[in-house]
């Protein structure tokens, strides 16, 4: 569950905003803390989680270590408890991770070694402090979880966060747990750990950065790393990388932990013979999230898409190309975006005809002017916002294209896929496109009569100024008994105040097949000659038929036949007993024995039940 905006949580913090950084484990929130009137970043652990007894004492336990680091380049704590939900309370250093960092420079194309350089130390700062003052590992070191604050000043310091991962140094693994490109070879073994694990993931970030986004290991899942690390060799760093820093680099890469750096502060010390430090290492970038998308001063001449989050940026969209992928994966997708809420695939841009479309990728979620899209595709034009976490993206388009969709009276989406009890909602764009007011209002024809009563249009109508859009909603409500199946409508658009005539424009819904069905029978113990009843629900939204065939383990027993096949309409929750009521007949004369091999009929019950 996901605190909203204003919740008091704790009878103390305040939420003030959606989640910052959403995990596997928990949120993290920008909170005010109403006892010491600070700003505080509060982590909860989902309610899922928070009931697991091993989860919450891990928890405490993580809590408990937090608490005795005291560092610069460590994240601070302040408050822990496990009620009403797991909850940490941490200082507050903003959103900015490493992730975002590097994507900036991959997207601007300006990757200043120095600059990784700087960052790598400062990490090594925190690695030595956690290594020999506190002993514990990181066990989880990757970009998403290095945080920069002060961004852009000569103050600007390196976070390490998110210690959930972390063990006692003198203790072996219990589980393999992490990223599994960040993990070194030990870990992805499940073998004991020490804080050389934790280098080997510093180069691995190292790496990554230096090398456009390419990893060394390029693996996504546990069984992958396994198959690739005792073999796989990383490629060489291009050529401007220095090579006192690609000798570096391919030491903590090594497989063997004891071909790398010892300690982290043997690796400071060959780092800082390399490093030349700067007076601003951090380009400026505005630290808060604007929905308004700032562009550079110059601007591709074809169409391409514009991007806010932390920076001004576009990315063309070559005229050949119809299908743009867009995640936080540097190498599968064509737009990356950073944020622990992105999806490695997150969305797809394509173009079908003059039309461009949006939709989400696999089970991620996507938002067109604040309407929540999960599994179907959006019409994307010019006038609207797509948000995709914290990041905000609008087409542009050129003078051609504009005019070419610009259909002023359109359905979005067009088809819907549902369950039964489902609700379906379209959208009905419309753009007055003459010179004086209008007022439209819709109308549904083409239903079959069975889904008229689904439907609910606004009995009010919108009006419009000339070259105004506006949109009426069409709300669906699908029942549990709704026949599976393609329901076809058109909508109407009808305008009363100018002399634009009626359109009409297609919609489809269409109903999945859906349910179940469940057997009982009573009794189930069978004295000779006795009566027992079967009964069938059908839980499905159809009609189904059912077979039935019955037998007892030694074959000893013949059934009597009622009836060879038996319908159940399709009625969630109804009871159909497949049987003339009682009393039954008298029982007949036991049958003679079937001849060998003769294959007994299925049955429908009432069964009769004696001897062979």
């Amino acid at each position: 569950m996901t605190l909203r905006n204003g919740t008091l949580f704790a009878t103390r913090y305040r939420i003030k905003e959606t989640p910052i950084q959403p995990g596997s484990t928990g949120h993290v929130y920008r909170a005010h803390d109403e006892r010491l009137d600070r700003i505080v970043a509060l982590k909860v652990i989902r309610v899922e989680l928070a009931q697991q007894e091993t989860v919450r004492q891990q928890f405490l336990a993580e809590a408990r270590m937090l608490a005795k680091l005291q560092h610069p380049n460590i994240v601070t704590i302040f408050d822990a408890s496990l009620e009403p939900q797991p909850y940490l309370v941490m200082a507050y250093v903003g959103s900015h991770n490493l992730r975002r960092e590097m994507i900036d420079g991959w997207q601007r194309r300006r990757i200043n070694w120095q600059h990784v350089l700087g960052v790598a130390i400062e990490v090594c700062e925190a690695l030595a402090y956690v290594h020999q003052e506190a002993g514990v590992i990181h066990g989880d070191l990757k970009p998403e979880n290095v945080l920069v604050r002060r961004v852009g000043t000569p103050q600007q310091e390196v976070i390490l966060t998110d210690f959930g991962l972390a063990r006692l140094m003198a203790a072996p693994n219990e589980e393999v747990a992490g990223t599994p490109a960040y993990l070194s070879p030990e870990q992805v073994m499940g073998e004991a750990v020490d804080g050389r694990s934790d280098l080997y993931a510093l180069g691995v970030i190292m790496y990554e950065w230096l090398a456009n986004g390419r990893l060394p290991i390029p693996v996504h899942t546990l069984q992958e790393a396994r198959r690739l690390h005792p073999h796989h060799l990383p490629t060489e760093l291009d050529g401007s990388v220095p090579n006192g820093l690609k000798q570096i680099i391919t030491k903590l890469l090594q497989k063997e932990p004891g071909n790398r750096f010892g300690d982290a502060q043997l690796l400071k010390a060959e780092l800082q013979k390399l490093y030349v430090p700067t007076i601003r290492p951090f380009t400026i970038l505005q630290t808060s999230p604007s929905s308004e998308i700032r562009l550079p001063a110059q601007t591709p001449p074809g169409n391409y898409l514009a991007v806010s989050e932390h920076l001004p940026l576009y990315k063309e969209l070559a005229p050949k190309q119809s299908l743009f992928i867009i995640g936080s994966d540097p190498v599968a997708c064509d737009l990356t975006l950073a944020g622990d809420d992105i999806a490695a695939k997150h969305a797809r841009l394509r173009k079908e005809g003059t039309l461009w479309y949006i939709e989400p990728m696999g089970n991620q979620i996507i938002y067109v002017d604040e309407q929540r899209i999960h599994k179907n595709a959006a019409v994307l034009t010019p006038d609207k916002k797509v948000r995709i976490g914290s990041h905000f993206l609008q087409l542009r388009l050129t003078d051609d294209e504009v005019t070419g969709i610009s259909d002023p009276f359109r359905l979005e989406p067009h088809r819907l896929e549902v369950e039964p009890t489902e609700t379906a909602d379209f959208k009905v764009v419309i753009r007055n496109g003459t010179k004086s007011r209008g007022y439209y209002h819709i109308a549904l024809d083409g239903l079959p009569e069975t889904a008229v009563s689904w439907f609910n249009i606004p009995d009010d109508g919108i009006p419009l100024d000339p070259t105004e859009s506006g949109t009426l909603s069409i709300h669906a409500q699908i029942p549990p008994e709704a026949s599976p199946g393609s329901y076809s409508f058109k909508v109407q658009l009808k305008s009363l105040a100018t002399s634009e005539g009626q359109r009409e424009t297609e919609g489809e819904l269409f109903v999945r097949q859906s349910g179940t069905f469940s057997i009982n029978i009573t009794p189930t113990v069978l004295a000779r000659q006795e009566i027992s009843w079967v009964t069938i629900t059908n839980d499905s939204n159809q009609k189904r038929p059912f077979l039935l065939s019955l037998s007892d383990k030694e074959e000893k027993v013949l059934f009597a036949i009622v009836s060879e096949e038996a319908q159940t309409p399709a009625a969630p929750r109804q009871q159909t007993a497949v049987s003339p009521p009682p009393p039954p007949p008298p029982p007949p004369p036991p049958p003679p024995p079937p001849p060998p091999n003769l294959k007994r009929p299925p049955i429908i019950c009432p069964l009769g039940a004696g001897p062979t």
